[in-house]
């Protein structure tokens, strides 16, 4: 399997994660514990100071799931 299959295939898989998590945070039923998850994907974020302001660095497993989708990595 080629390093790019891989990348499309996670991907996809995290675009289908994100909408089961964005219909379970709407739900009034689900949406405590969908919170939880999210916050243990993404435990930390940063402000950072740069020469144009501040920039945002996520911290945790969603930041590195993010970044797969980053036409720049």
């Amino acid at each position: 399997m080629k390093c790019w299959h891989c990348r499309v295939v996670v991907v996809e898989a995290c675009r289908t994660k994100t909408a089961d998590l964005t219909g379970a945070l709407n739900g009034a039923a689900r949406r405590e514990e969908a919170a939880d998850i999210l916050r243990g994907l993404l435990p930390g974020i940063r402000l950072v100071p740069d020469v144009s302001g501040l920039v945002i660095e996520l911290v945790g497993a969603m930041a590195g799931i993010l970044a797969l989708g980053d036409a720049d990595s």
